[in-house]
């Protein structure tokens, strides 16, 4: 349910930065704090993923100097980690259309 007064943004193929999904994270959390998070990829044929953790700039600058990979460099993002297929190895197709509304 969104706050009072607030709209979807829409995506329209628009990444989605960390303010926004912790934004949309918190309204879901006030009605259903004990909902497990999963990601659905591929829309043509919707899989349904646990999410295994949640990588940030600082983990990712740690893993690179314990690799000492020098080739590697830093990309600013922040990274939902997929940790397998669930329970239920499908997404609904309708969450791709919801997620762009």
């Amino acid at each position: 349910m969104l706050s009072a007064g607030s709209e979807p943004r829409p995506r329209d193929g628009n990444a989605m930065n960390v303010t926004e999904l912790i934004a949309r994270l918190q309204e879901i959390a006030e009605e259903y704090p004990d909902a497990e998070v999963q990601m659905a990829v591929q829309p043509s044929y919707p899989i349904a993923e646990t999410i295994l953790g949640v990588v940030g700039p600082d983990e990712e600058l740690d893993a690179m100097e314990d690799k000492d990979e020098s080739d590697m460099e830093y990309d600013g993002k922040v990274w939902l980690v997929s940790g397998g297929q669930g329970d239920e190895p499908y997404a609904p197709r309708w969450v791709f259309s919801a997620a762009s509304h």
